[in-house]
């Protein structure tokens, strides 16, 4: 009975609390939209606070910003104003100063107009006077008048002519002066007279006998690799070494100083010392041309054409060294054409490659000229280089500036005291033998050679050779004169002149 009881306590318990849920739920149902209403209000109202705070901020800038650039704008109007203010005071000084030479201007030509006016009033009366005084009409007497100014009025130019032609060419050759001296003043050197060194000392006579070796095999290895004679004399303490190729001889004097310091002396070791000092030598000539090439800031030559510059050490033309000459030229070139104006680097270039035919005529056929221009070319050298190798000595036209001017230089250099040197008793054999070899050919009368021998004229017997053996003559006189050694390209000219002499009594 008492659990029921309690049961129905717990379900009236129940049902009560689920009423009261109910009732609560209902109110609180009721009072939400309410509450949901106010506050999206309270979020719209301040949104819109905030919206109207930032456009007032970015209001307040932007009347900012505009009022600066007002003051900009206003500050360069003042500006503005001021130069146009300034330019109309200018205008108005120079309309003023316009007008005052004008003014100035009309009184000259006033001037003038009277002074032609009374001119024309003394030529009309002189004329008038010449008429009365030579009986002549009035046309002829102008035209006499007229002749006789324009004589006169000649001759005044003439002299004037002269006169500026004689100034010019004295202040041309002041001009040309200064500035050989002032290119010369930028580089100054000290002359050294070279001569192939051919010559080895030796510690004593004992090491002929080890450098010819047993049935001479040693020197005759030698000779036989390294492309030279070796002469050993009754000379005391000294070995020579001959060869037309200063390379080979350079090298056959570097390997016989190492065999001879080094005291073994054998046919394989001269082989291997010979190959060993030709790479030395490749080595050491590939470095100066290198170093050369950068002295004068050159950078973009060919490397064979640097190989051939460091080549030109070992080459001399009357004692003096041609890479130190070629250099000399470089640099004076280079300041002739700086002063003139012209392209320096250019001129350094052509100056440098003036002579490098001679790094090659000791190995092939031809003139330093010759070789010179095919290298150049070879090596896309430009035609302002190759002109100028090929005109230093005159052989062909000039084209250009900076072919005078190397061909200038390159004499300066050569001509300096010191610079070379040629003996005179080989200077006056070879002339001589020039002139011999002309002489005693039957239909020559004389010959003479001029310029070291690079010119020979010859004056044939017009007797004996007529016009149609000149070239017969020429080609007998140059087969000839192929067997003197004369450097450079030799210019025949024969001259054949038939004159008739009557004396009248």
């Amino acid at each position: 009975m008492t659990w029921k009881i309690i049961a129905i306590v717990f379900l009236v318990l129940f049902i009560l609390t689920l009423v009261a849920l109910k009732i609560i739920w209902y109110l609180l149902k009721k009072k939400s939209p309410q509450k949901s209403r106010d506050l999206a209000q309270k979020a719209a109202k301040k949104e819109r606070q905030k919206i109207l705070g930032e456009g007032y901020k970015t209001l307040k800038e932007k009347e900012k910003l505009l009022n600066q650039q007002n003051d900009d704008l206003r500050s360069f109007l003042n500006q503005e104003l001021a130069t146009l203010d300034y330019q109309r005071k200018t205008l108005e000084k120079l309309k003023s100063e316009l007008m005052t030479k004008e003014n100035e201007l009309n009184e000259q030509t006033l001037e003038l107009n009277e002074q032609t006016r009374l001119l024309e009033s003394k030529k009309t009366n002189l004329i008038t006077d010449l008429s009365s005084i030579a009986t002549l009409t009035p046309s002829e007497a102008e035209a006499k008048l007229f002749k006789e100014i324009k004589e006169q009025k000649s001759q005044e130019i003439s002299r004037y002519l002269r006169q500026k032609e004689l100034e010019t060419t004295k202040k041309a050759h002041e001009m040309s002066v200064n500035i050989l001296i002032n290119a010369l003043e930028k580089f100054k050197t000290d002359f050294v007279q070279l001569r192939t060194t051919s010559t080895i000392k030796i510690p004593d006579e004992q090491m002929k006998g080890r450098i010819i070796g047993k049935d001479g095999r040693n020197i005759k290895t030698f000779e036989q690799y390294a492309g030279v004679d070796v002469i050993i004399d009754d000379t005391p303490d000294l070995i020579m070494i001959s060869s037309f190729n200063p390379i080979r001889r350079e090298i056959a004097i570097k390997t016989l100083e190492k065999l001879i310091s080094d005291g073994r002396i054998q046919p394989v070791r001269i082989e291997n010392e010979l190959i060993a000092q030709t790479q030395k030598l490749d080595e050491l000539i590939y470095q100066t041309g290198c170093e050369v090439t950068e002295e004068l800031g050159i950078y973009d030559m060919d490397l064979q054409l640097v190989k051939l510059v460091g080549k030109l050490k070992y080459r001399t033309s009357y004692s003096q060294n041609v890479l130190l000459h070629s250099i000399e030229v470089a640099k004076i070139s280079g300041a002739i054409a700086a002063e003139l104006g012209l392209d320096e680097r250019v001129a350094i270039r052509s100056g440098l490659l003036h002579d490098i035919g001679k790094a090659l005529d000791f190995e092939q056929e031809g003139n330093h000229v010759e070789l010179g221009v095919e290298v150049a070319r070879k090596y896309g050298e430009n035609e302002v280089v190759v002109n100028t190798i090929a005109a230093h000595h005159e052989d062909v036209a000039k084209t250009s500036m900076t072919a005078a001017i190397v061909a200038i230089a390159d004499a300066l250099s050569a001509t300096r005291p010191g610079a070379r040197n040629e003996q005179l008793e080989d200077f006056v054999q070879r002339i001589t033998e020039i002139e011999e070899i002309c002489n005693n050919i039957p239909g020559v009368v004389k010959s003479y050679a001029l310029q070291s021998g690079r010119q020979v004229r010859v004056l044939v017997d017009p007797v004996k050779v007529d016009d149609y053996h000149m070239m017969e003559l020429i080609d007998q006189i140059s087969t000839r004169l192929k067997e003197v050694s004369i450097p450079g390209n030799i210019t025949l000219t024969l001259i054949r002149e038939h004159r008739e002499t009557v004396v009248i009594k």
